[in-house]
This record gives structure tokens, C-alpha cells and sequence, in this order.
């Protein structure tokens, strides 16, 4: 498995989201943009590029609900996040 630490930028589309986004591989300094969309199974089926690099697909899958909550933050349904 590997790890990137990226801030990214996203744009909604007309069929899904597009981003760009800036972060770092280990000590290295890298940038790039990308593309996901909802499939009809609930999961998210993306590409990566990485500028003047290479390029990648990916899904993202749910395994577990979410940790946090509005009530485990301390929120009530009137307050925003």
C-alpha cells in the first residue's frame, strides 16, 4: 500500500468531481489532477495523475460507517459542521 499526503481541490461535473491537488511523496514535492464518479454499487471509480507522471485508476469502497458523527462532535441537528 502506499500513501500520499495531498491538499485537493475538488469541482463538481456533470458526472461526478474533478480536482487537482498539491502534496508529497515521502520528501518528494508532486502535483497533479483527477477525475471520480459514483458507480450504481455505491462506490467511487477514480483516476490519478500525477504532472509530468504517471497516471492511475482506483475505486473507493466503504468498510465501515464513519467514526464521527454530528452527535460524537458535540453538534446538534441546528449547528453546521
Amino acid at each position: 500500500m502506499h500513501c500520499l499526503l495531498a491538499y485537493v481541490n475538488c469541482r463538481p461535473t456533470k458526472a461526478g468531481v474533478s480536482f487537482t491537488w498539491e502534496g508529497a511523496w515521502e520528501f518528494d514535492q508532486l502535483s497533479g489532477t483527477g477525475s471520480v464518479t459514483l458507480g450504481k454499487d455505491g462506490r467511487l471509480k477514480g483516476r490519478i495523475k500525477i504532472k509530468d507522471g504517471d497516471a492511475s485508476t482506483f475505486v473507493g469502497e466503504r468498510a465501515t460507517e464513519p467514526v464521527w458523527s454530528r452527535n460524537s462532535i458535540g453538534l446538534n441537528s441546528a449547528e453546521k459542521v
